[in-house]
């Protein structure tokens, strides 16, 4: 190879994959099916922490959709307690 000069690379770019989401479409590449079908995807994001628990909704794109809701972590955090309060807040937030 002279100085200067690069060799044409002969390494092919892959075709995306079948299922790819990278076009907006569902998982499986096609319309989204079961009971959300024709809806826009929406996401329920929890964090459990020491002090308080919070959930928001999040639409297709990652973006709030949702305000943010607080509640208390119970003490003592038993896994029934912590289920009780999450059950409570999933519920003001469906569907999703």
């Amino acid at each position: 190879m002279s100085q200067g000069k690069r060799e044409k690379s002969t390494r092919r770019r892959q075709p995306k994959r079948k299922g790819s989401t990278e076009s907006g479409g569902s998982a499986g590449g096609g319309p989204a099916r079961g009971p959300l079908q024709g809806k826009a995807t929406r996401t329920l994001t929890i964090d459990i922490g020491g002090t308080g628990i919070k959930v928001l909704l999040l639409d297709a794109h990652g973006k709030p959709i949702s305000e943010r809701a607080r509640e208390l972590t119970p003490k003592p955090s038993t896994p029934a307690a912590l289920l009780r309060v999450l059950e409570k807040m999933i519920e003001q937030h469906r569907p999703f």
